[in-house]
């Protein structure tokens, strides 16, 4: 809920985030000593300019949509961006208790392949009145989705205030939880049941694909939403492999599919980037 007490940002940047690729970024901003789930998902052009979107509340009732601009100095490695309006949300709070997050001149630190901003934001309402401020910790989205691999509960964000970011980084680094379309990776598979989970957390723009397992399409064509679509199976033998294949990239070029493999109590969160007919494969084994 982005109001007068709940405000709240973390971005992060890999050295990828000057590609033209959609980037995703994951965090939290500290306002009062509150702290709420905050993402935001963007592009840059050629001259530097940012747009994108941004969701506060990731996974709460008062999850919120808003789109952002800005843009990023390459030569100084500065980045400013603001919220412009909400394009999306669950809460009931009035338009004029929505408080829009403001980042001026954020420098990055990089940390072994990682880009870690920490600094400060500005929350203006819509008559341009502050409303809010407070502390930005920035780190990498796949970064963040070590910390749920590791036991860090999506909840227990304010974890992080507690951890000094650099050390996790370091701990974190080798692992790589997104992947581009064409790539295949293995995954140890204890259950004898194959859960997934595909989602948009993006704006929901028509992006679909079509889930393999074992050659076998399940689910039909699965538009992607900010919903969860979950698909089931036995996993009877010892080997399986699961493939999902990219079929529209809806309205934004890049279908980015957000994937989250259970098996039993152990949860494996992924995020594919695809173009139009790309793949990526899992090859489950006991």
């Amino acid at each position: 809920m982005k109001s007068i007490l709940f405000i709240f940002l973390l971005i992060s940047f890999s050295l990828t985030v000057f590609s033209q690729d959609s980037q995703e970024f994951i965090g939290y901003l500290s306002a009062n000593k509150t702290v709420i789930t905050y993402k935001i998902t963007f592009r840059l052009d050629e001259k530097g300019l940012l747009n994108g979107e941004s969701i506060t509340d990731i996974y709460g009732s008062d999850r919120t949509a808003s789109s952002i601009s800005g843009s990023y100095d390459k030569i100084n490695k500065i980045i400013s961006f603001k919220e412009i309006k909400n394009t999306s949300t669950k809460s009931n709070a009035d338009q004029n208790d929505f408080c829009f997050v403001n980042v001026l001149n954020l420098k990055l630190k990089v940390l072994k392949d990682n880009v870690v901003l920490d600094g400060g934001f500005i929350g203006y309402n819509s008559k341009s009145k502050k409303c809010a401020e407070g502390k930005i910790h920035l780190v990498s989205s796949f970064f963040f989705n070590g910390l749920k691999v590791d036991g860090v509960n999506i909840d227990s964000l304010r974890q992080l205030e507690k951890l000094e970011i650099s050390s996790l980084a370091s701990s974190l680094v080798a692992k790589e939880f997104s992947l581009k379309g064409n790539c295949e990776t293995s995954l140890k598979w204890s259950s004898k049941n194959i859960i997934i989970e595909v989602w948009d957390n993006f704006s929901e723009d028509g992006d679909i694909v079509n889930v393999f397992i074992d050659s076998k399409k399940i689910g039909g064509n699965v538009v992607l939403r900010n919903e969860k679509y979950i698909l089931k199976s036995n996993f009877i033998n010892s080997k399986s492999t699961i493939k999902i294949v990219a079929l529209s990239e809806g309205s934004t070029p890049t279908t980015t599919v957000n994937i989250l493999f259970i098996d039993g109590v152990k949860q494996i969160p992924i995020i594919a980037r695809l173009k139009k007919g790309e793949v990526v494969c899992f090859n489950l084994s006991r």
